[in-house]
């Protein structure tokens, strides 16, 4: 017989793929399942807490983005450039978000 707990802790859920064994901000992962299922919001709910609860909303204040990456998508972070990835997206929309700010004052 199966065991849908542990699947459903064995599984990545939502836009930020949370592992299910993580299920910050909810109490149980069946009310995490639950949330997934709910919306996009709950994806980013969970997500939120998720960084909360490792403390990688530091390295994001930090823009330390070999720290979050590292202490969110593990030890192979390097391998996929995801540090570096970041970086550059976060440089972009630095960019556009201050482009589209001159463009208002005008």
């Amino acid at each position: 017989m199966l065991d849908h707990i542990s699947a459903w802790k064995a599984a990545s859920w939502g836009l930020f793929q949370v592992m299910g064994f993580n299920h910050s901000g909810s109490a149980t992962i069946s009310s995490f399942v639950k949330a997934m299922f709910t919306s996009e919001g709950e994806h980013l709910r969970s997500f939120a807490a998720y960084c909360k609860d490792t403390d990688l909303i530091t390295a994001l204040k930090n823009k330390d983005w070999a720290a979050f990456a590292r202490g969110y998508n593990g030890a192979g972070y390097k391998q996929n450039q995801y540090d570096t990835k970041m970086e550059q997206a976060y440089k972009k929309y630095v960019k556009a978000a201050a482009k589209a700010a001159g463009a208002q004052q005008k």
